[in-house]
This record gives structure tokens, C-alpha cells and sequence, in this order.
């Protein structure tokens, strides 16, 4: 046979309920009390939940504007393109050579970790934002710089 110990386990006692013989006023009085204690917590939950969403609602639109605030015109891999950076007709002269120091602003101006300036010139090239002699003269140019 197996022994047992006995200890005794304390149970928790349950929140007073009325009695049996309480008056009727008394146990309606008592769940009444639940009731709007468990009312008041729901609209304290509810209001909780509504200022969270509002709050998640209201930060996602604020970083949606701080995004577009720094890159208006949609960033992407080419920022001159989409509208930031150096004007590429102020790089060239009325002779169509180039100038040096436009030329060096053009080369800050790229994102680092972005495509090779080379890419660009081809894809403004491609776009007719460039002749093809001015791509030429900006290639030969920046082969000189490197």
C-alpha cells in the first residue's frame, strides 16, 4: 500500500453572495453591484480600444507623410528622374561641355548603395531627357573624373 500524506490545501473563498434568508432587496442590490462594476469595466475596455486604434491609425498616417515629405516625387532608383538632385541641363554649357563642378554635386547628390551613375545616364538617355551626345559627353566626363 501506498501512504498519503494529508495535507490541508486552503480553497479560496468565493466573493460573499447573499444569504437565503437575506431580503430580496438585498441580493437584488448585490447583483446590481456586479453588474455595474462589470458595465463600467466593458466601457472602460471599449474606450481603451478605440483610443489604441486611433492612436496605430493616427502614427501610420503621420509616417506615410514624414516618408512622402522626404521623398516627394517617390524616390526610386533614380533620384534626378523622379525629381530630386541637380538639374542634368545645368551640368552642360551652351558649347555642350561640362561642367566640373555640377558634375561633382551630380555624383554627391546619388544615393549610396543605388545603380552605378552610368545606368542613369542610359536610362535618361532612354527617356529623352538626354541626347545621345550629352550621355556621351557625361559618360566621357565622369571616365575622366574616376
Amino acid at each position: 500500500m501506498t501512504e498519503h500524506s494529508t495535507t490541508s490545501v486552503p480553497i479560496p473563498e468565493p466573493a460573499p453572495a447573499p444569504t437565503p434568508n437575506a431580503a430580496p432587496e438585498d441580493a437584488a442590490a448585490h447583483w446590481r453591484r456586479q453588474y455595474d462594476q462589470a458595465a463600467r469595466r466593458a466601457r472602460l475596455l471599449a474606450t481603451t480600444t478605440v483610443v489604441a486604434t486611433a492612436a496605430a491609425v493616427a502614427a501610420g498616417v503621420w509616417g506615410v507623410q514624414a516618408q512622402q515629405a522626404e521623398d516627394p516625387a517617390g524616390g526610386g532608383p533614380f533620384p534626378a528622374v523622379a525629381g530630386q538632385g541637380p538639374d542634368l541641363q545645368s551640368l552642360f554649357a551652351e558649347d555642350g561641355s561640362i561642367d566640373p563642378e555640377a558634375l561633382d554635386e551630380l555624383v554627391a547628390a546619388l544615393p549610396d548603395g543605388g545603380p552605378p551613375i552610368e545606368q542613369l545616364v542610359q536610362f535618361l538617355e532612354a527617356q529623352g531627357q538626354l541626347t545621345a551626345d550629352q550621355a556621351r559627353a557625361l559618360l566621357d566626363a565622369l571616365a575622366e573624373q574616376s
